[in-house]
């Protein structure tokens, strides 16, 4: 067998509009029943018991009023009772309370975790693949550094080679220089004017006199 059940939370009952109850007379009776029990009517100096102005109340709810305080003189030690009960339940009640807040807190700070996790995993793997373009890059320049060195290894040998091909002509022109005065020389001795050997020989005019 099972019955419906109907949950009341008390504290949202101030939230109902009045107005809108009044057209439905069991819908306000129902209103006024529970604003016996309405937490806000609580005592200041003792919030275990409710204010009650039985003139604000309908008349269908004397019985009801006089059932509670009939309750309430029957069991004098009620409020102790609630005291006592309250003393022990509410160090458990907050202790439930951290433990939720502990737990919730705990799956937040997983997630957060395996997020921020995930989002390392993330960045090493670009890291990663960055140092691997830096390598490739590195290889390429090395290479090109070799290229380079190559290059300018030729370039030494082909200047070393060019130098060795002046000196060369260096000794050549010399030579041929030795040649031409001797010949200037000869020439001059059997009495041939000056500007004659110039035109043989290619020497100047004052190289030719100094002989």
């Amino acid at each position: 067998m099972s019955y419906e059940l109907y949950v009341v939370q008390l504290p949202y009952l101030n939230e109902i509009d009045e107005n809108l109850l009044k057209p439905n007379q069991y819908r306000s009776k129902l209103y006024a029943l529970l604003k016996l029990f309405d937490q806000e009517a609580k005592k200041i100096d003792n919030e275990y018991r409710l204010r009650l102005f039985r003139k604000l109340f309908p008349e269908f709810l004397d019985r009801v009023i006089k059932r509670l305080q009939t309750a309430d003189i029957d069991n004098p030690n009620l409020e102790k009772q609630m005291q006592a009960e309250d003393h022990y339940l509410k160090p458990l009640l907050r202790r439930d309370n951290k433990i939720s807040w502990l737990l919730i807190n705990k799956k937040e700070t997983e997630e957060k975790l395996d997020k921020e996790l995930k989002k390392n995993k993330e960045k090493d793997k670009a890291l990663g693949e960055k140092d691997k373009a830096l390598g490739e890059k590195d290889k390429a320049l090395e290479e090109k550094d070799k290229a380079l060195g190559e290059k300018d290894k030729a370039l030494g040998e082909k200047d070393k080679a060019l130098g060795e091909k002046d000196k060369a002509l260096g000794e050549k022109d010399k030579e041929l220089k030795s040649f031409q005065i001797k010949f200037a020389k000869s020439l001059k001795d059997k009495g041939m004017p000056v500007e004659e050997i110039q035109e043989e020989t290619t020497l100047t005019k004052e190289e030719i006199e100094k002989l």
